[in-house]
């Protein structure tokens, strides 16, 4: 009977035990965060996607250690086993080697093509890689990287879906947010009378962000409301200079913002709570008959806008398109 040569990997403690860490530690820290943040009445975007940043961290490192797997290669097969599962892979194609390197972390991997799929073995996970690298050259062939174009775009074919749903979940909602029912946009919009606090200020959230108009109301200090964006551009800026503390002045603002933030009269959503509860937009604001916002302006600016949006669109699809073609 033939005696079939077999080689097994040892895997690196010191990668396992990193992972392990990894997995504590980050959701250790993603535990103190979400008290903070979910105690609060609100919570804003940057505290939301920390929180889901450091969760999905240690995720990562917790599937990293589950499948880290022990690997048993012969001439006839190389059998994968990890903590939930075992694969074998027969029909062993041939391999080749690649170096990479990051900013962290630099190594070699080993790549076997067979007829189920790929087989990876890294050189920071076992220990003894480079007595497999040898096992692999005195029994396979090595093949050409030609032969590998399906191994590279498996490598970022998740990652290209995931932006790719990114890109078109927040497009749609950029278009749902800033476009629906533009024509009948006066029926969602009511006014109310405030004393201004404070005379009207450009602000901005950052460096990077873009201005925006801040009105001081003092009935309502807890709140921001905000003339940004297509009302900003819309908006007349001698209010800067004309309107001052204790003038009486109209906003419009959505029946939405209205009902569940100011008059209380029934609950908000989900998402009007936790994101950006304290802004409230204006559309409308007007002082002793004199209009510094008007919402025919507004509209205006949103439509002429919205055929852009489209056009982005269009583009999107094609690069879609494209993405896949290559493959």
């Amino acid at each position: 009977m033939k005696h079939i040569q077999k080689i097994k990997s040892v895997p690196s403690n010191y990668a396992r035990n990193w992972m392990i860490l990894g997995t504590i530690f980050f959701a250790f820290i993603a535990f103190l965060s979400s008290k903070e943040i979910f105690n609060n009445s609100y919570l804003d975007l940057i505290g939301l996607m920390t929180f889901l940043g450091l969760l999905g961290f240690s995720l990562t490192c917790l599937n990293y250690w589950i499948n880290q797997t022990e690997i048993e290669i012969s001439s006839e097969e190389i059998i994968s086993k990890n903590k939930l599962k075992k694969k074998v892979f027969r029909n062993i194609k041939g391999f080749k080697e690649e170096s990479y390197e990051g900013k962290y972390q630099s190594g070699k991997k080993l790549i076997f093509k067979t007829e189920k799929g790929f087989v990876v073995i890294d050189s920071n996970s076992y220990l003894n890689y480079f007595d497999i690298v040898r096992y692999a050259r005195k029994n396979f062939k090595k093949l050409e990287d030609k032969n590998f174009k399906r191994y590279d775009f498996q490598q970022t074919f998740i990652l290209r879906i995931f932006f790719l749903f990114a890109t078109f979940l927040f497009l749609g909602i950029f278009i749902d947010k800033q476009f629906e029912n533009i024509d009948n946009l006066e029926r969602e919009i009511q006014t109310i009378q405030i004393n201004l606090s404070e005379a009207p200020k450009i602000e901005s959230s950052s460096r990077r962000s873009k201005d925006y108009i801040r009105i001081f109301a003092e009935e309502y200090p807890e709140f921001k409301f905000k003339i940004s964006g297509f009302r900003y551009k819309a908006c007349n800026r001698s209010l800067l200079n004309e309107l001052v503390k204790g003038d009486k002045v109209k906003i419009g603002v959505k029946s939405n913002d209205l009902e569940t933030k100011i008059k209380k009269e029934r609950s908000p959503s989900f998402g009007t709570r936790h994101f950006h509860w304290e802004q409230i937009s204006v559309y409308q604001i007007s002082h002793e008959n004199k209009e510094y916002l008007n919402l025919n302006r507004v509209k205006k600016l949103m439509k002429n806008d919205r055929n852009w949006a489209w056009l982005f669109l269009l583009f999107g699809l094609f690069s879609i398109y494209m993405t896949i073609r290559k493959y």
